[in-house]
């Protein structure tokens, strides 16, 4: 049995976006994080986690809504959803 997938252009095209403006932030805050000292890099090392880990996250999460199969309903768990998050900005 041949499952039916589409893909939403649109939704693929921001997809991509999102993942090019976090990895231009990642590297932009990675050269603030290599000129500043002390209690200043960690800052600015978490900011660059954050823009990194919640830019990938947000790229697979809008890829995944791309996704159009019409004989499977998706839902999405909150908290399991909060969870991923959180783990994607720790890794």
């Amino acid at each position: 049995m041949i499952m039916e997938v589409r893909y939403i252009p649109s939704l693929v095209f921001l997809s991509v976006a999102v993942a090019i403006m976090a990895s231009y932030m990642a590297l932009s805050l990675a050269h603030n994080i290599t000129n500043s000292k002390g209690r200043a890099q960690c800052i600015w090392l978490i900011g660059g986690s954050l823009a990194m880990g919640f830019g990938i996250w947000t790229m697979h999460f809008v890829g995944m809504l791309a996704i159009d199969m019409p004989t499977i309903k998706v839902a999405y768990n909150l908290p399991l959803m909060l969870l991923s998050v959180t783990v994607a900005i720790i890794g």
